[in-house]
């Protein structure tokens, strides 16, 4: 994952997840008159725009108020702090769908999985696929006007609700109050290293970062946002640092797929493609149904030189999900590897004349170059008139 992914994930840069100061849990009633029904309209709209490249709807959408409410469950906090922390909240809303769209690139698309009602609320699931893949559990609610609005959202790359990373925010602000409400003692005896670890962060200066994160208190080292800012730093590091990071977040935070979304390349670039395989069959078993995971699995077929089975994978991917951009450009480096050029060229023509994506230059892409000399692409190519591929 690349250190942009999750403007979120960046913001817990800033602080930590301190022992003991995870949101009340509570469980909110289905708000009056919103149904799947209500909620799967919107979600469609949500699809429409963020994939049209338009992050309005997303963005007005997001309850800071509520996840204000969330964020702040059992702080004592003066009514000038919380306005403060109120309007900062605000741009922060404009740059979560700002960065949806930003991060989706040539062939990425977010999409509304499910719809399903849990812990009295509705469930929205998206997955965002592009620079990476990320899963986000949208927690819907109505707003007085009966329009559905998001309170809270489980972002799966960074591991929590969007309210717990909102959370340490509010806590920074509270840093300096002399009768530190119910924060505990660790809390502040890190300060300092997180101060600095932030620092690091901001200024890219991975080494110092996790010599830093060797200084926090061991209940603070343990939290889940900080082992997952850990896993961010040490793949920029070494192969052996980013090893210990990665046990120590699965012996901490077991069956988490936080853990498989972020080692997935690091299994792949590292040639364990067993572990990878692993990591694909408990994401699967995770969301249930979706017909991307097969399209993760082929990329690691392809990596182990077997065309076949990913072109196999990618066919179901296809059928399941017809309109996924990733699949059919996997299915043409797939199909190039088996030398069958008419099967990349009917990719190809299904990403530029049905989905209406894109291409990259071809020839930047040393796995095309038999492809690129064939009689099926010249044919394609040429049909494709002036400035075509």
């Amino acid at each position: 994952m690349n250190a942009r992914e999750g403007v979120f994930v960046l913001l817990a840069g800033a602080i930590f997840c301190a022992s003991g100061l995870s949101c009340r849990r509570d469980t909110p009633t289905v708000s009056r008159g919103l149904t799947e029904q209500k909620c799967r309209r919107w979600a469609e709209r949500i699809e429409k725009s963020i994939n049209a490249g338009d992050a309005g709807l997303l963005n007005q959408s997001l309850d800071i108020q509520a996840l204000m409410a969330k964020a702040s469950a059992g702080l004592e906090l003066a009514a000038k702090d919380k306005a403060e922390f109120l309007n900062g909240l605000r741009p922060m809303r404009e740059r979560f769908g700002q960065e949806v769209c930003r991060s989706l690139g040539d062939f990425g698309t977010y999409k509304c999985l499910r719809i399903r009602r849990g812990d009295g609320q509705y469930h929205a699931l998206f997955r965002k696929t592009g620079e990476g893949v990320n899963y986000h559990d949208l927690h819907l609610s109505a707003d007085r006007a009966g329009k559905v609005c998001i309170r809270d959202a489980y972002l799966y790359l960074a591991g929590e609700n969007l309210s717990d990373l909102c959370r340490r925010l509010l806590i920074q602000v509270l840093k300096q109050s002399r009768d530190r409400p119910g924060l505990p003692n660790e809390w502040f005896q890190a300060l300092p290293a997180v101060e600095a670890m932030h620092a690091h962060f901001r200024h890219q200066r991975w080494a110092e970062y996790l010599k830093a994160y060797e200084t926090l208190p061991a209940p603070v080292r343990k939290e889940k946002g900080i082992l997952v800012q850990r896993l961010m730093v040490a793949r920029n590091v070494s192969e052996e640092a980013y090893g210990q990071a990665l046990a120590d977040f699965i012996k901490t935070c077991p069956a988490d797929p936080t853990a498989d979304l972020h080692s997935l390349t690091w299994y792949k670039t590292t040639g364990r493609f067993n572990e990878a395989h692993k990591a694909v069959d408990r994401l699967e078993k995770r969301m249930d149904h979706d017909p991307y995971l097969k399209v993760l699995r082929a990329n690691v077929c392809m990596l182990q030189a077997d065309p076949a089975r990913a072109r196999s994978l990618l066919e179901q991917a296809a059928r399941e999900e017809p309109d996924l951009p990733e699949t059919y450009w996997k299915m043409v480096e797939a199909a190039a590897a088996q030398k069958d050029y008419p099967a990349a060229v009917r990719a190809l023509r299904t990403l530029v004349a049905d989905l209406k994506r894109a291409l990259p230059d071809l020839n930047n892409d040393p796995a095309m170059g038999d492809f690129l000399q064939s009689d099926a692409y010249a044919e394609w190519a040429a049909a494709q008139g002036p400035g075509g591929q």
